[in-house]
C-alpha cells in the first residue's frame, strides 16, 4: 500500500474519531462513518469524500445552529444530537453501496447515485434543522392541516426552501467535481428534493400508524 493511500485512510480514521470526540457522532456512528468513508473513497476517490464531507459538515453545523431554540422539540433534538450507526447508515448507506459498486464495476450511473443520495440526505437535514425555525406552523403533508413545529411529516415554506438549497449545493459541487453538465446537475437537484419529500411523506404516514398502534397497545395493557 502506498504512502498517499495510508494518509487518506489515516485522515478518514482521524475524521471519524474527531467526530466522536466532539460528540457529532456516537461511537457506533464513528465506526459507521469510517466504513462509509472508506467505501466512498474506494469507489470515487477524494472527490467522493469531499462531496460527503460537505454534507456532514453543513448538517453538523446546522444541527447546532440555534440549538437552544430547538431543544423543546423532542424529535428535532434527537436529530440534532450525536448520530449513531443507524443514522449514519440512513444518510450514507446508499452512497457507500454506490462506492463499492463503482469500485467493483465502474459505471457513470454510480456517480449520479452517489450525488443523488447525498443531495437527498442534505435536503432532508437542511429542511429539518432550518424548517423548525419557521415563524409559521408547518403543514402536515398527509392531512394538509397546521401541526406543531418539529412534527414528523410536516413541511413549511422555510423548510422547503432550505431543502431545495441543500440539494442544489450538492448538485453544484458534484457537477463541478465530476465535470458534469447542466442536465446532470439539474437531475441531481430534482431527485434530491424529491427524495427528501418522499422521506417526509413516509414519516407522516408511518409515524402516525406507529403512534396509533402504540396507543392501542397501551390501552390493552
Amino acid at each position: 500500500m502506498e504512502i498517499d493511500q495510508l494518509l487518506v485512510i489515516g485522515f478518514i480514521a482521524l475524521f471519524a474519531a474527531a467526530s466522536g470526540y466532539f460528540q457529532l457522532l456516537k461511537p457506533s456512528g464513528a465506526v459507521a462513518a469510517f466504513l462509509t468513508g472508506m467505501s466512498i473513497w474506494a469507489g470515487f476517490g477524494l472527490k467522493g469524500l469531499f462531496l460527503m464531507g460537505v454534507f456532514f459538515l453543513t448538517s453538523s453545523f446546522l444541527s447546532r445552529y440555534k440549538s437552544k431554540m430547538k431543544e423543546h422539540l423532542g424529535e428535532l433534538h434527537e436529530k440534532g444530537a450525536a448520530r449513531d450507526w443507524a443514522q449514519v447508515a440512513a444518510n450514507g448507506g446508499t452512497a457507500a453501496i454506490a462506492g463499492l459498486a463503482h469500485f467493483i464495476s465502474p459505471d457513470p450511473v454510480w456517480i449520479i447515485v452517489l450525488a443523488i443520495s447525498i443531495a437527498s440526505a442534505n435536503a432532508d437535514t437542511w429542511a429539518s434543522e432550518l424548517g423548525v425555525l419557521s415563524r409559521q406552523q408547518p403543514v402536515s403533508i398527509k392531512s394538509f392541516k397546521r401541526v406543531p413545529r418539529g412534527t414528523s411529516g410536516a413541511i413549511s415554506g422555510l423548510g422547503t426552501a432550505a431543502s431545495a438549497a441543500g440539494s442544489l449545493l450538492i448538485a453544484l459541487i458534484g457537477g463541478y467535481l465530476f465535470g458534469e453538465g447542466v442536465g446532470w446537475i439539474l437531475s441531481v437537484f430534482l431527485f434530491g428534493v424529491t427524495g427528501a419529500l418522499l422521506d417526509t411523506l413516509f414519516g407522516a404516514i408511518f409515524r402516525e400508524d406507529l403512534n396509533a398502534y402504540a396507543a392501542i397497545f397501551l390501552l390493552k395493557n
